[in-house]
């Protein structure tokens, strides 16, 4: 803008001095002749007025002149006003601008788990039309923008709006722009491949929205804070401050805030897969939004009501459990399978899996016959063989826990390229107990997971089952390779290991020998065939649906701990001739009472097929349908082992 002025300053003294060279108003004098003469030159340039009466051609060559200046004085007005709107632009299409929604999900930080949390929301705003997702993250917003435009098409977004903003989570001032008070969830990503200074920066950016926006409830944020960690004990210390565990304040603490540990969920769905393969599709059924879900509700109607009755009263939902309105005597709110004589009291909530939150409600109870289950005991559990391929320090939870889960006199291989004597001092530093194992042993062994000759060695028939990790190798410092290139490590080391269980055991090889592999990236699935897997668990799509459910209903959280402690009961693929006799037609009313007798709740099941990835019918629509049922059958269940 002042060059602007100074150039119309500039061209009007030029042409001031012109016109009184040509001798315009030469019948003026003094202080009126220099007034009228700039005001003559400011007309002339801008348009205004003015009417030269010098000598012909000298004044004609100063209107040239003027048209020169003014064109240009033009040129360079539509020059400013050219700029500042393609400043405007540029503002908008980096997103500097104020969120205005409000109730949206705000995410802060970018991972490779980013693509699937956004399409699960997508998926969970499809029965409201659409809603609104705002992604802040240290990443280019153009780049942002464009994987979004390439991943996911306008279909596949379901009507919901997806805002990103380029920034620190760690900045109040990027938080206020995000409008992050307004926001209905906020999700904090880790960075897995670093997770203790991924889980630092989470920290850092729970701080900022603890501490940094006011008293969360209050004059803060109002919704819910779903943290993601890679290092437990980090966030354990974080939240031992009551300003940040609470909402600064010491007579209300902030109860939205959950935080969850991916790699124990993974473990837990691996070590859970290795015995009882199909597992991990009935996790994804109900975790994933375009199918059943969890959720708990009170309902006025069955208080006073035993658990064994009401089960029979939800034409479109499955009662597995209650939330209790008070934690009982052992601590606990929610109650997988209870009792069947457990009253449902005032305030207590039913769990259900159903399709959407709104289509079930109770009613009339679907009375049946009462007859005995079968005269069928499951086999007793042997010791195992496990084989574990690849290594990754936080692993020792697992390991951990697979001696709750197999029978004594069991073992366990582990086979990788890391030195015996650095794998070990990983194990122990992140808490492998290895001495206190009571049902199994811990062998080791080095070599290279994708070379045959080694792997030949390993005699891989004797193994009753083998777990796969997938491990993103470090590039250069700080970079990482990409997850397809570790799944394709992963799939090789899978289809070695099955041709020579087959040549140990034949075609039936999956019968005898189960493999689970675990695998990074989503578009990984479609080569699994290939391998002749037994089960897969894909990393980012699992934590991604879990982190989905957590931001819409935060205690999902604390019911998917509920569901992978050792104790109490679990969710199990049971051989259907526990609950009915071969070739015997029996509606899902009639199985969910024969599963009663057995202390069991049934939940859904999975008919036979060669195909060992057939996906599981949880919640069945028509329950009053009598199917026949064959050897083969498995019927899934909620029991205490």
């Amino acid at each position: 803008m002042q060059l602007l002025a100074w150039v119309n300053v500039l061209s009007v003294a030029l042409l001031a001095i012109l016109y009184g060279t040509t001798g315009s108003l030469s019948t003026v004098y003094g202080f009126e002749y220099y007034a009228e003469i700039i005001w003559m030159s400011w007309g002339m340039l801008s348009g205004t007025g003015g009417s030269p009466d010098g000598p012909l051609w000298p004044t004609r060559f100063v209107q040239i002149v003027v048209a020169i200046l003014a064109m240009f004085v033009f040129a360079l007005i539509c020059g400013f006003v050219e700029q500042a709107i393609n400043d405007k632009l540029e503002e908008l299409r980096r997103g500097k601008g104020q969120i205005l929604e409000e109730g949206f999900v705000l995410i802060l930080g970018w991972t490779d788990r980013m693509l699937p949390l956004v399409q699960q929301l997508c998926l969970a705003h499809e029965e409201q039309g659409g809603g609104v997702i705002v992604v802040l993250a240290d990443v280019d917003k153009i780049e942002m923008d464009d994987f979004f435009s390439r991943n996911l098409t306008i279909e596949d977004r379901y009507g919901t709006t997806i805002i990103t903003r380029e920034g620190s989570g760690v900045d109040p001032w990027m938080l206020e722009k995000c409008s992050a008070r307004a926001a209905k969830a906020i999700v904090v990503l880790s960075d897995p491949l670093n997770p203790t200074e991924g889980t630092a920066q989470a920290v850092r950016m729970m701080i900022a929205l603890i501490k940094k926006l006011g008293d969360p409830g209050y004059d803060g944020i109002t919704g819910s804070l779903i943290v993601e960690v890679g290092d437990p004990e980090q966030i354990s210390y974080a939240t031992m401050d009551p300003s940040i565990e609470g909402n600064g304040r010491e007579d209300q603490a902030y109860t939205c805030m959950s935080t969850l540990y991916p790699e124990d969920l993974i473990m837990n769905l691996l070590v859970q897969c290795s015995i009882e393969p199909g597992l991990v599709r009935v996790f994804g059924h109900i975790l994933a939004f375009e199918d059943n879900e969890f959720y708990f509700k009170a309902w006025p109607s069955l208080y006073r009501r035993r658990f064994a009755d009401v089960v029979f009263m939800f034409e479109k939902a499955v009662p597995f459990g209650i939330k209790l309105e008070h934690p009982n005597k052992d601590g606990i709110v929610f109650l997988i399978n209870p009792p069947g004589d457990q009253i449902i009291e005032h305030g207590d909530e039913v769990i259900v899996i159903a399709d959407d939150a709104n289509a079930y409600a109770p009613g009339p109870m679907h009375l049946v016959e009462s007859q005995d289950a079968p005269d069928f005991d499951e086999p007793e559990q042997k010791p195992k063989q496990i084989l574990v391929m690849g290594f990754r320090p936080d692993i020792a939870r697992m390991i951990n826990d697979l001696d709750g889960w197999v029978a004594k006199g069991s073992r366990l291989m582990l086979f990788c390229e890391e030195k015996i004597s650095t794998r070990m001092f990983l194990l122990l530093e992140n808490g492998l107990t290895a001495e206190s194992y009571e049902n199994m042993t811990l062998d080791n062994r080095e070599g290279n997971c994708t070379s045959a000759a080694e792997i030949e060695q390993l005699q891989c028939g004797d193994y009753d089952a083998t777990i796969i990790l997938s491990q993103q190798r470090e590039i250069e410092e700080g970079m990482y390779e990409s997850p397809l290139d570790s799944d394709s490590r992963t799939l090789v080391t899978s289809i070695i290991v099955r041709n020579f269980q087959k040549e140990a055991h034949g075609n039936k090889a999956r019968d005898y020998c189960t493999n689970v592999a675990e695998i990074l990236d989503t578009r990984s699935q479609a080569l699994t065939k290939g391998a002749k897997l037994n089960d897969y668990v894909c990393t980012n799509d699992m934590v991604a649906m879990v982190l989905a459910q957590a931001a819409l209903e935060p205690e999902i959280l604390s019911l998917m701990e509920e569901l992978f402690r050792p104790d109490g009961s679990e969710l199990h693929i049971k051989d259907i001739r526990l609950y009915a006799r071969e070739g015997e037609a029996l509606n899902w009313w009639e199985l969910t009472s024969r599963a009663r007798l057995r202390a069991h709740a049934a939940i859904g099941y999975i008919k036979q097929s060669v195909d060992a990835f057939i996906p599981p019918v949880l919640n069945p629509e028509d329950k009053d349908e009598k199917h026949v049922w064959c050897y083969g059958d498995k019927l899934v269940v909620f029991s205490e082992d």
